[in-house]
């Protein structure tokens, strides 16, 4: 029987593709080692003088970035999409937004408020009259949350 531990938070988990490498993790080493590769082809006739660190690290600088992007997570986000973000943030989208734009439903909703007016069938009146009707109703409601309990918190 396989005994796994089980992680604490389930976010975090990682399902492994190949050995202990996540999908991410497998293709930024891939990139790595494939970019090592390819410069150590290209200036190998330019390094024959050097050290083996020395080419060591001219090697594996370009590979820093898909290594990177394969392991790292920067505010809980891949760091391309983190990179993606700021990019966008800093450069791209407009410093000054817009604050206020155009309601295109406000008409619509002025045509279609229903009022008390509107339900009385009743357009003109004074405001002595509508604080009467506006009375009668605070009491038909108090009336009725008086006979159902359970409507308690409308009043």
């Amino acid at each position: 029987m396989i005994i796994m531990p089980v992680p604490k938070d389930v976010r975090e988990f990682k399902p492994k593709f190949i050995g202990p490498f996540s999908k991410r993790e497998f293709i930024g080493v891939a990139a790595t080692a494939a970019l090592a590769i390819l410069t150590f082809a290209l200036t190998y006739p330019f390094t024959a003088f050097m050290t083996i660190n020395q080419r060591a690290v001219i090697v594996l600088v370009p590979g820093i970035i898909p290594l990177a992007c394969g392991f790292i997570d920067v505010q809980g986000m891949p760091v391309w999409i983190y990179a993606q973000n700021l990019l966008i943030q800093n450069f791209l989208a407009p410093r000054h937004r817009v604050y206020r734009t155009n309601n295109n439903f406000a008409q619509y909703a002025r045509r279609n408020r229903i009022t008390m007016e509107y339900l009385d069938g009743d357009t003109s009146g004074t405001t002595a009259r509508k604080r009467r009707k506006q009375k009668e109703y605070d009491r038909a409601l108090a009336a009725f949350v008086a006979g159902h309990p359970e409507f308690e918190s409308v009043k």
